[in-house]
C-alpha cells in the first residue's frame, strides 16, 4: 500500500498565490501564474500526494487574480463611494 501525504511544495506556491492576490491587487498577474504553477506541480506529482487542498488553492488563487483584474482595470467594483 502506497502511504500518501500531503505536497508541501504546492500548498506553499498555492497559498503563496493567495497571499500575493490579497496583500498587492494591482499585481494580479502573480496570483494566476502561482496558481498554474501549484496545479501543474500538483498534478505533476497527484501518484504520490494527495491532490485535492493543492488544488482547490490554486483556483481560488486563480480566482484572486481575476478579481484583481476586475478590481484594478474595471469600474465594476466603485472604490470612492459614487454609488
Amino acid at each position: 500500500m502506497i502511504e500518501r501525504k500531503s505536497n508541501n511544495s504546492a500548498l506553499v506556491v498555492a497559498f503563496l498565490g493567495i497571499l500575493a492576490g490579497w496583500l498587492f491587487p494591482s499585481y494580479f498577474y502573480i496570483p494566476i501564474i502561482l496558481g498554474i504553477i501549484a496545479i501543474i506541480i500538483a498534478v505533476a506529482m497527484r501518484k504520490k500526494y494527495f491532490v485535492t487542498l493543492p488544488i482547490s488553492l490554486s483556483i481560488a488563487a486563480i480566482a484572486m487574480g481575476i478579481y484583481d483584474i476586475l478590481l484594478v482595470y474595471t469600474n465594476l467594483f466603485p472604490t470612492q463611494g459614487h454609488l
